[in-house]
């Protein structure tokens, strides 16, 4: 009897542990599920979880939910890698991340699009507002002095465009449609300019 208590015991205690351990899984692979969308230089979501938010936005439908999307672009960012490596590049990359965090509204999203080129989604937000909180960025990297591994302070300049979704009649904006033309607006906008610009599309 002595025995079979003990060995019920030690089952009883087993079975927990494997239920903890169970439970420890469940966690890892849950929070693995939720960022494995990440840039792990930036720590921002991508383009992918950028173009599911932007068909939410969109399929919302309503003039009274304006919606814009901003592109951002570091303008010569490949001059950093050249003359300092990819992995001070990288720093540079995660730095800027930090600093748009810093000048955007808490419902705003922002995400790295691709390379040195961000996306900001900005939601319930008209012309006027979007294109000041477009204009307050450019200001904030203008002024932002990256520090290099070799202590050197580095000044940037980025490019901007906008677009503004189109969510009713006949011709609404898919995300592709939009993404595509804030594209052009931004590739317009460092085509005219000698000094960074803000383009509106």
């Amino acid at each position: 009897p002595i025995g079979l208590i003990l060995l019920t015991i030690g089952i009883y205690h087993w079975h927990k542990e494997q239920l903890a351990i169970t439970e420890q899984l469940r966690k890892r692979e849950r929070l693995f599920r939720e960022h494995r969308g990440l840039d792990f230089t930036t720590n921002l979501s991508g383009a992918h979880y950028l173009r599911q938010q932007l068909a939410h936005e969109l399929s919302k439908g309503s003039q009274e939910s304006p919606l814009a999307l901003v592109l951002i672009d570091i303008d010569n960012f490949s001059q950093i890698n050249r003359h300092y490596g990819k992995r001070e590049g990288d720093n540079l990359l995660h730095a800027l991340s930090e600093l748009l965090l810093l000048n955007i509204r808490s419902n705003d999203l922002l995400c790295r699009y691709a390379g040195d080129r961000f996306a900001l989604l900005l939601p319930n937000t008209g012309r006027l507002m979007a294109t000041s909180i477009a204009e307050e960025i450019s200001q904030a990297v203008r002024h932002f002095a990256f520090k290099s591994q070799q202590q050197n302070s580095i000044f940037h300049s980025v490019s901007v465009g906008i677009a503004f979704g189109n969510t009713i009649g006949t011709e609404k904006d898919t995300a592709e449609s939009l993404i595509t033309r804030a594209t052009q607006s931004l590739l317009h906008a460092k085509e005219a300019r000698a000094q960074p610009a803000l383009r509106v599309a």
